[in-house]
């Protein structure tokens, strides 16, 4: 999937406008991008992803910082895989930054790669691209490697792209799914309900409009009888034959996990595509819920750099994921933490018998860690002080 050696195509050079230059420079060499390509170490992206290249057999694979900087500035931006390949080819500094050296006019790769490029390289692999943007943050001068030893952890929501989830949508969606996952398989249903459960869904939405909730609820339910009956004529089909029970197994729990659920359960299935999306309250008057993934950020408290980042599946308290934030910090900077600053939600949870820390305000022996504390807390009443050794 990637290549080590990036061949420059037969384009145009990226020079005082000229056409056909041979030599190779940045067409703004004041630019933050560039001047960001010139600090980060892009050969060393080739040793923790070297296992995973394959030279034998496939297709040819991609340059490793042609990938390393599409997902880079994915995050940079804030946009999907779709846009930040469509907008490679608008950007000349954004191919200077994938290490192009001529001007493309095609696109790079398929936005589908850079899924399978996160799959690929892991947890262990993005964390390393952070670890690579503290070091150039440190080449660069923006941060100081005293600033580690002073950190706020917080956490917040990791929005997913998914629709609303209703009662009628969701196992109207599954049992599409179930139907086309057993056309490609070869696996003939009774009934597949195709037309149906669109009609129905339609019919349970223009109740609710309308104020007729007994109606809507009669529609609803029947929605999830068509699921059930597919997924029980589904699982006559396929049984004793292992391939096909191998193939339908992940649809079928979560067919099965949908039509299981109550309102007052926790754990709930919101997204057939994404079933990690949970509903987190926000408790804002703006918005009082959000779907996603609860994360943790991590950053220096001096200068806002940002030092390390979690996803924490399964909602935990904050507490609980502050020794793994601390943990996660000190590997990416090799700094020993000092002083780390959260809010009342870590209060006496997660780090009891890590050795040498306590919670409580800021103390008052030192007029630089109280000034400090004070800074950091922009005179917010929940902010607390954790001092380590």
């Amino acid at each position: 999937m990637w290549r080590k050696d990036a061949s420059p195509g037969p384009r145009w050079g990226f020079l005082d406008g000229r056409l056909w230059q041979s030599s190779v420079q940045p067409a703004r060499p004041e630019s933050s991008l560039c001047r960001l390509a010139s600090l980060i170490d892009w050969s060393a992206f080739e040793r923790p992803f070297g296992a995973l290249y394959g030279s034998s057999r496939g297709c040819p694979g991609k340059p490793t910082r042609l990938m390393a900087g599409l997902q880079y500035l994915r995050r940079l931006e804030g946009i999907s895989d779709e846009e930040v390949v469509g907008k490679w080819l608008e950007h000349p500094c954004w191919q200077y930054f994938c290490g192009e050296e001529y001007c493309q006019t095609q696109l790079p790769i398929d936005p589908g790669s850079m899924t399978c490029h996160r799959r690929r390289i892991g947890e262990s692999g993005c964390e390393y691209l952070l670890k690579e943007t503290v070091d150039a943050g440190l080449r660069a001068r923006a941060v100081k490697g005293s600033d580690f030893r002073q950190i706020t952890v917080d956490s917040t929501v990791q929005d997913k792209a998914v629709s609303f989830p209703t009662d009628g949508k969701l196992p109207n969606r599954c049992q599409e799914r179930l139907v086309r996952l057993s056309r490609r398989l070869g696996v003939g249903l009774r009934q597949s309900h195709a037309r149906l459960g669109p009609r129905r869904l339609r019919q349970a939405g223009a109740c609710g409009h309308a104020g007729q909730y007994r109606r809507m609820r009669r529609e609803v339910k029947g929605l999830r009888t068509c699921l059930g009956w597919v997924v029980r004529d589904i699982e006559r089909r396929i049984s004793g034959e292992p391939v096909p029970e191998a193939a339908f197994q992940e649809e079928l729990s979560l067919a099965k996990c949908l039509l299981a659920q109550l309102v007052q359960d926790r754990h709930k299935l919101y997204s057939v595509h994404a079933p990690e999306v949970e509903c987190i309250a926000k408790g804002k008057a703006r918005q009082r819920h959000e779907s996603g993934v609860k994360v943790s950020i991590a950053v220096a408290n001096r200068s806002n750099f940002a030092v390390g980042g979690q996803s924490l599946p399964g909602n935990p308290c904050d507490g609980h994921a502050l020794a793994g934030a601390l943990e996660q910090v000190g590997r990416l900077t090799a700094v020993r933490i000092r002083e780390v600053f959260v809010d009342r939600g870590c209060l006496g949870h997660g780090v009891a018998g890590t050795g040498g820390l306590h919670f409580g305000p800021a103390s008052g022996d030192d007029a630089s860690s109280e000034a400090l504390s004070e800074a950091s807390s922009g005179d917010r009443a929940g902010d607390w002080s954790l001092e380590t050794g």
